[in-house]
């Protein structure tokens, strides 16, 4: 399973894909860009927020014991949530490409690609995630390898219209480069968790400073305030896209590496 050597320059060489490198582009284009990346995956995550709290307080205002309702309201929030990641996903996606090769954001083509792309994004979202989980409770590296395998499924899927071939067109891509899309992963894992670490830790400080302590202690049935789930979503949304873009990034290069030329001009054919 393991990568043994990569794709050949023609004057017989190597040439990597460059972790750092990968890393620089995709923080560039994320802080270039950050206002819109972060309300693409704060409105969904806020809207689910709000859903979610406030239909688990309303079933626990009608019957606390009621456990049915509870999972019921559980479940719909968190469908509505999958259905507007997956599109936000989609969208940052296709965008981090875009800017990678110089054409900007291009928000109504990154809005028309998620569209269509939808449901493969999402079964194949699915498919992918059982078998990374399946991969990480196999002492975790198999499963960050079967992410390498097919990060760049997405952007096949937004970029070439891939539909469910994207499986196998990310196989294609990421072969004899998965281990240092293992390391990109890791290292954005490393970020993410940090950044989600200082923000939850200071909005929990902040929730128990202002009583929300003793509220859910004297509360039968009580609820976050709203301005902690805004700031909740907020902490959730800051870093999260860095992960989407660069899958992006690595696309890119990936193309320029297995196909030749820029990608800027191998993209054009999908436009």
């Amino acid at each position: 399973m393991a990568d043994t050597t990569d794709t050949p320059t023609p004057e017989g060489g190597k040439i990597p894909l460059d972790v750092g490198r990968m890393l620089s582009q995709s923080f560039s284009i994320y802080f270039k860009n950050l206002p819109l990346f972060f309300l693409i995956v704060f409105i969904p995550t806020l809207l689910f927020e709000f859903f979610y709290n406030r239909l688990i307080s309303s079933s626990l205002e009608n019957d606390p014991n009621n456990i049915g309702a509870m999972l019921l309201s559980g479940l719909v929030s968190l469908i509505l949530y999958l259905v507007l990641m997956v599109l936000a996903q989609a969208v940052i996606v296709r965008m981090a490409v875009s800017v990678q090769v110089g054409q900007g954001t291009a928000v109504g083509k990154a809005i028309s690609a998620a569209l269509a792309g939808f449901f493969p994004i999402l079964i194949l979202g699915i498919l992918v995630g059982i078998m990374s989980g399946i991969g990480f409770l196999l002492l975790i590296v198999p499963g960050l390898y079967i992410m390498a395998m097919f990060y760049v499924m997405v952007p096949t899927i937004v970029f070439e219209n891939a539909g469910f071939g994207a499986f196998e067109r990310s196989l294609k891509l990421t072969e004899n480069y998965r281990w240092a899309i293992v390391g990109t992963v890791v290292v954005l894992a490393i970020i993410i968790w940090i950044v989600a670490a200082i923000g939850g830790a200071i909005l929990i400080g902040a929730f128990m400073a202002t009583g929300g302590g003793d509220v859910f202690l004297q509360d039968a049935t009580p609820s976050y305030p709203i301005w902690y789930s805004v700031v909740n979503a907020a902490v959730s949304s800051l870093a999260a896209p860095l992960s989407l873009i660069a899958s992006g990034v690595v696309y890119a290069r990936l193309k320029e590496i297995k196909e030749g030329g820029q990608a800027a001009d191998l993209l054009k054919v999908f436009e």
